[in-house]
């Protein structure tokens, strides 16, 4: 017969490998927000200086 109830160790066990993966996934998913901001402005400079060479270039 199997026993369905965890002991308090093993429940915290439990606790403790959910929240390190809940926060492994939020501090990549806020990496990956910080980079795309990264890339939104390095896009925005980009699309500033091309139209500064336009403007000079007529």
């Amino acid at each position: 017969m199997q026993n369905h109830f965890l002991t308090p160790s093993q429940k915290h066990h439990g606790n403790f490998i959910t929240t390190k993966v809940f926060n492994s996934t939020l501090h990549f998913l806020i990496t990956i927000s910080n980079f795309l901001d990264e890339l939104e402005k390095y896009d925005q400079m980009a699309k500033e200086m091309r139209r500064q060479d336009r403007t000079n270039s007529i």
